[in-house]
């Protein structure tokens, strides 16, 4: 808050907050701690208010911040709605990679081999180990996309398992510790439950 300070003719300083005084026509009034005085403007030979750095220049950041705010987030929410209008319809769906001669057939042959034996085993983590490792390799987009509807078709299974079990603690710790890694949906909604 602003400090005023008036000094009369008399010697007397009056210094204070600016909400401490009131202006009238012929005079101002002060309230001090215990008392109110009465300050006639013909007597007044200095009258001053003195603004601190934090109402003079705070206040224009305040206002640069919130507004710099305001224009971020309508960017933002703009930029966003581009963004959806902008997506097709219809997400595009990646061909395998044509085989054009005889080592790459051998290649996918024995990619075609690893994702069988996966396809062979009853446990959901080596689908999850296959996903991770290869998730890059887009020779292998195709397995690597058979190999993650599998997990997640596991996973359903492992749900629908456990939706006739107890739900209790039991069955979440034990739930968790089989299927967390690979089914993390499934132990999130039914701890969700309990």
């Amino acid at each position: 808050m602003a400090t005023r300070i008036i000094k009369t003719i008399d010697g007397m300083e009056h210094s204070g907050n600016s909400g401490d005084f009131t202006d009238y026509d012929n005079y101002i009034e002060y309230r001090d701690f215990s008392e109110t005085k009465v300050i006639y403007r013909h007597n007044i030979i200095y009258d001053s208010i003195m603004r601190n750095w934090n109402e003079t220049m705070m206040t224009p950041v305040k206002i640069g911040v919130v507004t710099g705010i305001i224009t971020f987030l309508l960017l933002w929410f703009s930029l966003n709605r581009l963004a959806v209008h902008a997506q097709s319809p219809e997400p595009e769906i990646k061909k395998p990679t044509p085989v054009v001669n005889n080592t790459q057939n051998q290649e996918h042959q024995k990619w075609e081999q690893e994702l069988q034996k996966l396809f062979a085993q009853s446990y959901i983590d080596p689908f999850t180990n296959y996903i991770i490792k290869y998730q890059w390799d887009k020779k292998r987009a195709s397995y690597v996309e058979r190999a993650r509807m599998e997990r997640q078709r596991r996973c359903e299974n492992i749900e629908k398992i456990f939706q006739k079990k107890p739900q209790n603690y039991k069955t979440l710790v034990q739930l968790t510790k089989g299927y967390n890694y690979s089914c993390p949906e499934v132990v999130t909604q039914f701890a969700q439950i309990l």
